[in-house]
């Protein structure tokens, strides 16, 4: 995990020259130990899982991992989003099959699995497997605000119904906000090592709900709402929001303004 943490630290400052000197240098200290090499490679596929050449070297040595440790849950599901992640659908089609035993021992594993499988090419395709997923975490007491998470993105991506995802997303804005705080739940779906890059989607439709009223967000909404965009890829919105957020406030913290250089960065890059 420390490794994956130092990994993913460098992706978010946007380091991108230190990023891969960072993964050379842990790949080789955590390959030894198949768990060790799973909870590395999870984080950093979900933080960063497009960067060249990871995914691709992840999926190679967490297939050896898998074949020493066929049974391990962990070690199946990280191969599995490797496999995705380096774009080698066949092959995550036949581990589907393979690690769903497994995957479906705990609430925290079957989580995984679900979650994983919204984010298949063709992900209507698993819409069975994710429903038995969420249905076994749900058996198993998960934590309701990561089974709401998890039930979104089936709804939205395997069952493909965005009038229910959305008509749940704002079920469930309404609970937390009768005790809460829709922004700092929003955040935490975005910053947490649990969740981040995992559940970025309902992340997305918490932070769309919060810009339904605009006037009730002050500058840190803003600055979350505008991180949920760049995950996404919404990197022009992202850019307006954060522009938002310093000029409401955000100007006084370098962290929002480093966010701001970074989005405003991905969007000149975007028109290149």
């Amino acid at each position: 995990m420390v490794a994956g943490l130092r990994y993913a630290l460098s992706v978010h400052d946007g380091d991108r020259v230190a990023a891969p000197r960072v993964f050379d240098r842990c790949l080789p200290k955590v390959a030894a130990s198949p768990r060790g090499l799973a909870h590395f490679a999870d984080l950093v596929l979900r933080v960063d899982g497009g960067a060249d050449g990871v995914a691709a070297q992840l999926a190679d040595r967490l297939a050896e991992a898998a074949a020493a440790a066929p049974d391990d849950p962990v070690v199946g599901l990280a191969l599995l989003r490797a496999l995705l992640a380096a774009g080698r659908e066949r092959e995550f089609g036949r581990h589907v099959m393979r690690v769903r035993k497994a995957a479906l021992g705990t609430a925290g594993t079957s989580l995984c699995f679900a979650e994983i499988l919204t984010k298949a090419s063709l992900p209507a395709v698993h819409r069975d497997l994710a429903e038995e997923a969420v249905a076994r975490a749900s058996a198993l007491d998960a934590p309701p605000r990561l089974l709401a998470a998890a039930r979104y993105l089936v709804i939205r991506s395997c069952v493909g119904d965005a009038a229910a995802a959305k008509a749940f997303c704002a079920e469930y804005c309404a609970k937390v906000e009768q005790g809460g705080s829709l922004n700092e739940d929003c955040w935490s779906f975005l910053t947490d090592l649990s969740t981040q890059g995992g559940y970025d989607g309902f992340a997305l439709a918490i932070a769309e709900r919060m810009l339904e009223n605009r006037g009730a967000m002050d500058y840190l909404a803003f600055d979350t709402a505008a991180m949920a965009m760049f995950r996404a890829g919404r990197i022009d919105e992202a850019l307006k929001l954060q522009t938002t957020s310093i000029e409401q406030g955000g100007k006084t913290d370098p962290e929002y303004v480093e966010r701001l250089r970074r989005y405003t960065a991905a969007v000149a890059d975007a028109g290149r």
